[in-house]
């Protein structure tokens, strides 16, 4: 299992093989340099030093295996999909339906045995034997690694089978306008939608703001996250036909459960029940033509998680965002593959060699060395108190009317006195902007969470850093949100991360800075009376 805190994998992928080709490569013969030296490093170790001089050897060892469902099979030597028996992950054959022009194969939902190493090893004996059956074409020299699981260890990735898969497909039913009598479309909802949708200020740690659902061709999967469970049933609650949206509801809250921080053995049968009513219901509600693939791998994703820890820990996010590593290292249309190797060499060469150089070198020599490994400093530190960093030059001058009540309300002030004003500050980690900060006008940094008893959920008017007694303090002055409950989808219980919410009236309060804990997304809804503000689902993989 991968050791690496989740924030340093990203920073630390290995390109252990290459290919550029039109057609896929023999996957026994492109993954046997790779099989072997696992093999080496699983019996003989790796030898290394500690800091204390103290001599180490770690065993290797692979768990795991992450690829999309076109990859998986040529992997595992198995049918694809799109064959009879094309799931390596139970037994069930499929069926071959009508769609179009042409036709496809669906997987209506079955009870059907899964697959086990034991009945595979078997089936691989009889296709070399020259008899190919229940989708095991041969064997996969993935069998050849010490204490790896050829079924469940290739693991199905929910980034391309739900977001790029179950969440685009289903999305795009609705819009398209070749189901314009079908009782799901509502495609001429377009411009309510996205009136909705491009309205939504996300905070400034989510990478892209919406993008109108006229544009979703292009959408990343990242884009697909955020829209699948944390923008859909806010922007579709009035428009989409309530037996879709409680169907929808269903995955939004089936996958959700199984990509938070700490997953108990109930979330996992709540999930399980989710996940299989969504694929049970699928047939009825779309038709049996569009009961895909990928749909049906909504079925296998407890288990994975069972076996393997939360989605986000074994996602193919780390090595996609790598891809576009890899493109930004090719500068012409020739050699593509040698000048990726040059890059990626000059990167693994460049620590060990300016360590070897840095002994007896010039200033000037350091500076240079620093600017190539360095990150630059976008922001200067202005001011620290309380684990809260002021950013940006501070207002200075004496403090208003409505802020000296504010801060009041948590200590006794006699007279106004000269306070500093900041836009912005950096507490738990995270840059969180007030109201009043204007350069970010798309963005929402300033609806938070405190790490209060009941979690409450504030919105920062401005931050003030003063002196109430206890020192030079960060103060943000603002107003609280109230909780309300109420069932977003009607029969169904909120996920644990949507908020219903309505704004207090009253005058502005302070609290310490430091008592923010995080960040969250609010949603004005098409009733104005109750808001949601969601909780990001987990902070490991979610904030790309």
């Amino acid at each position: 299992m991968n050791e690496l805190p989740i924030q340093l994998r990203a920073k630390h992928v290995m390109l252990c093989g290459l290919w550029f080709g039109q057609n896929k490569p023999n996957m026994n013969t492109y993954m046997k340099p790779f099989v072997d030296e696992s093999i080496e490093l699983y019996s003989d170790g790796l030898i290394w030093q500690r800091e204390s001089g103290e001599v180490v050897t770690s065993k290797v060892v692979v768990t795991t295996m992450v690829a999309d469902s076109v990859a998986r099979p040529l992997i595992q030597n198995f049918k694809q999909f799109n064959g009879e028996f094309g799931c390596s992950f139970c037994m069930q054959k499929g069926t071959s339906v009508l769609k179009r022009r042409g036709r496809v194969r669906a997987y209506p939902y079955e009870k059907t045995d899964l697959r086990n190493p034991s009945q595979t090893d078997d089936l691989v004996e009889e296709a070399i034997a020259g008899n190919p059956t229940k989708g095991v074409k041969g064997p996969s020299i993935l069998s050849c690694l010490p204490d790896f699981n050829i079924i469940d260890g290739c693991v199905p990735d929910y980034m391309h089978s739900v977001l790029l898969g179950v969440a685009r497909s289903i999305t795009t039913l609705w819009f398209n306008s070749e189901n314009h009598q079908s009782p799901w479309y509502i495609g001429r909802s377009t411009e309510q939608i996205d009136d909705i949708l491009t309205s939504i200020k996300p905070p400034c740690n989510v990478s892209r703001v919406p993008r109108s659902v006229k544009e979703k061709k292009f959408w990343k999967a990242h884009e697909w996250s955020m829209w699948l469970f944390y923008y859909s049933i806010p922007t579709l609650k009035e428009v989409l036909p309530e037996k879709y949206l409680k169907h929808w509801f269903k995955l939004v809250k089936g996958v959700s459960l199984l990509l938070g921080e700490n997953i108990s053995t109930l979330h996992l049968s709540e999930s399980e029940g989710l996940l299989t009513e969504f694929v049970q219901e699928m047939e009825t509600l779309y038709g049996i033509n569009n009961v895909t693939f990928n749909v049906h791998l909504c079925l296998h994703l407890p288990n994975t998680v069972r076996n393997w820890g939360p989605l986000w820990a074994q996602s193919a996010f780390v090595f996609e965002s790598y891809n576009g590593i890899l493109l930004d290292m090719i500068k012409s249309s020739q050699g593509v593959s040698l000048q990726i190797m040059k890059t990626v060499w000059l990167q693994v060469a460049f620590p060990s060699f300016s360590q070897k150089n840095m002994v007896a070198a010039s200033d000037d020599y350091l500076a240079l060395l620093e600017s190539f490994s360095v990150e630059k400093k976008m922001v200067r530190e202005v001011s620290r108190s309380h684990g809260v960093t002021s950013l940006g030059r501070p207002k200075i001058c004496m403090i208003r009317n409505d802020d000296f009540l504010a801060l009041n309300s948590i200590s006794n002030l006699e007279n106004r006195v000269t306070v500093k004003y900041f836009s912005r500050v950096v507490v738990n980690a995270e840059i969180v902007h007030s109201q009043n900060y204007s350069r970010t006008f798309r963005r929402n940094s300033y609806t938070v969470i405190l790490s209060d008893r009941e979690e409450s959920i504030f919105s920062v008017k401005t931050f003030i850093v003063c002196d109430l007694g206890q020192g030079e303090t960060c103060y943000a002055v603002g107003k609280y949100y109230q909780k309300v409950k109420q069932d977003i989808c009607s029969q169904f219980k909120n996920p644990c991360y949507f908020i219903p919410v309505r704004k207090s009236i009253g005058p502005l309060v302070a609290v310490q800075a430091s008592q923010i804990k995080e960040k969250c997304l609010f949603i004005k809804t098409v009733n104005r009376n109750v808001d949601i503000v969601f909780k990001f689902i987990n902070h490991s993989e979610m904030l790309r």
